[in-house]
């Protein structure tokens, strides 16, 4: 097993393309998107399914580098801010199937 972390965000769905274009840059290249995740957080409740984006969010996870998640979360951390979200860093292993 691999020691990474486990890096998680919910956001607007407007947001996804700039979460995973920083993803990308930080050298992120594999994660998992789930559209209309529902919940209450600081900003209220969210709605589930809905046909407009803006008022859907979206759950990313990634596995990776501790040294990869640390610029994730710089890179967006004003996006989150901004809009609302959440990122949740957690230490993980990843099984490795080589």
């Amino acid at each position: 097993m691999i020691k990474v972390k486990r890096v998680e965000i919910i956001a607007n769905c407007l947001d996804i393309r700039t979460v995973i274009k920083e993803m990308e840059q930080v050298g992120i290249d594999g994660y998992s998107v789930i559209r209309g995740v529902s919940g209450r957080g600081k900003h209220g409740k969210s709605r589930e399914e809905s046909h407009i984006d803006s008022m859907t969010s979206c759950y990313i996870m990634a596995a990776c580098p501790v040294e990869q998640a640390e610029a994730l979360i710089v890179a967006v951390t004003p996006l989150l801010k901004r809009f609302g979200g959440l990122c949740l860093v957690s230490d993980a292993l990843e099984v490795d199937f080589e």
